[in-house]
């Protein structure tokens, strides 16, 4: 009977990773190509299906592990790829995606109107302007911008933690992302690509540690140590 269940959850989970797999290269295709145009709806659609079908399929992977090391391993795997995926949503939506009006030299003028207009270095600046126009009743595009910068680094505060334990310390996290958030802004410049905003440095890190607070609950670690992501609560931090 144990036999019929493992080999069961191993057809499962096989068939699982071929779907997170096809999801994931039809979605690359989708965005490569100059004749598709993925709404916002359908990559957060997509973004959900391909985690929910790589974890069950891992998930199922672990119970045929007859180790807890090799479940470790298996839930690492899972986690990397996860985290491969989420840097290429990432680097679309910083360079090269339309919604967001960010295509890599996209901007029609010389490189010195670009520094005298796409530039704030005054913090809250941008963000007071967003308040002011929900004030006015304008929350679709205040608001795209201030929980799309919040949401999009949080997923950091999930996989630097889990991946690279050394920076489950406090300081160290939050140096590590200043450090890659000021560079992605650094990098948007000299690309001249959307806005170079100190509003989005403050608003990523929040997301960033907003996310990195959240994994210190006790219910958080213990699903974490629940799904072989870390081995107790009190190695998490």
């Amino acid at each position: 009977m144990n036999f019929n269940v493992n080999k069961l959850f191993r057809v499962l989970s096989i068939v699982l990773f071929i779907g997170f797999f096809i999801i994931f290269s039809s979605v690359v295709f989708l965005e490569i190509s100059p004749f598709y145009l993925v709404p916002m709806r359908g990559k957060i659609l997509l973004s959900a299906v391909m985690v929910v079908l790589l974890l069950t399929s891992s998930v199922m992977h672990t119970h045929i592990q007859p180790t807890l090391k090799e479940k470790y391993k298996t839930m690492g795997r899972a986690t990397w790829i996860l985290f491969i995926v989420y840097i290429f949503y990432l680097t679309l939506m910083l360079f090269f995606d339309v919604y967001f009006g960010r295509l890599i030299f996209a901007f029609n003028g010389s490189y010195s109107e670009y520094i005298t207009t796409k530039i704030n270095l005054i913090p809250f600046h941008t963000i007071g302007e967003y308040w002011q126009r929900m004030q006015h009743g304008l929350y679709d595009i205040s608001w795209v911008n201030v929980l799309g910068n919040i949401v999009a680094f949080a997923p950091m505060g999930v996989f630097i933690p889990v991946l690279l334990p050394k920076f489950r310390v406090f300081h160290r996290y939050l140096l590590l992302m200043l450090v890659v958030i000021t560079c992605l802004e650094l990098m948007q410049l000299l690309l001249m690509v959307g806005i170079c905003d100190i509003d989005d440095l403050i608003l990523n890190t929040f997301g960033a540690m907003l996310m990195f607070w959240t994994l210190k609950l006790k219910i958080v670690q213990k699903i974490l140590v629940r799904l072989y992501l870390i081995k107790t609560p009190t190695q998490t931090y």
